[in-house]
C-alpha cells in the first residue's frame, strides 16, 4: 500500500501553484458533470469548493458550504487556497495537504481535452 507522506503548507503551495493560465472560464459551468455526480458517491450532506491552480483563488463553491462550514459562501469564494488549509485542523492538515499533492499528480495526468 502507498504511503501518504506529510506535507507543508509551503510544500503544498510550490506544487499546487501553476503558472499557466487556465482558459476555462466558468470553472462551476465547466465542472457541472463532476459536481452533479457527487451526490451518487456521497453517503450524507457534502459540500465542494473548486480552486484555480493558476491564481490559487478559490473561484466556485457549493451553496450549502455555509451550513456545512463555519464560513458563509462570499467567504469561501472570495478566499484563497490557504484560507482552505488554514480551516484543516492542524493534526489533519500535513496528511490533507499530502491527499491533494496526490490528486493534483493524478490530474495532471489526465489529457488536457475534456
Amino acid at each position: 500500500m502507498n504511503r501518504l507522506d506529510p506535507l507543508s503548507v509551503d510544500e503544498f503551495y510550490a506544487i499546487a501553484k501553476n503558472e499557466n493560465k487556465i482558459e476555462i472560464g466558468d470553472f462551476e459551468e465547466y465542472f457541472c458533470k463532476q459536481i452533479e455526480d457527487a451526490s451518487n458517491y456521497a453517503i450524507g450532506p457534502y459540500f465542494w469548493f473548486i480552486g484555480d491552480n493558476s491564481t490559487l483563488l478559490i473561484t466556485a463553491a457549493s451553496k450549502n458550504i455555509g451550513e456545512l462550514t463555519p464560513f458563509s459562501h462570499e467567504q469561501w469564494t472570495q478566499g484563497n487556497t490557504l484560507f482552505f488549509v488554514e480551516n484543516i485542523h492542524p493534526d489533519d492538515r500535513f496528511y490533507v495537504l499530502s491527499a491533494f499533492k496526490l490528486a493534483v499528480e493524478k490530474i495532471e495526468q489526465l489529457p488536457t481535452e475534456r
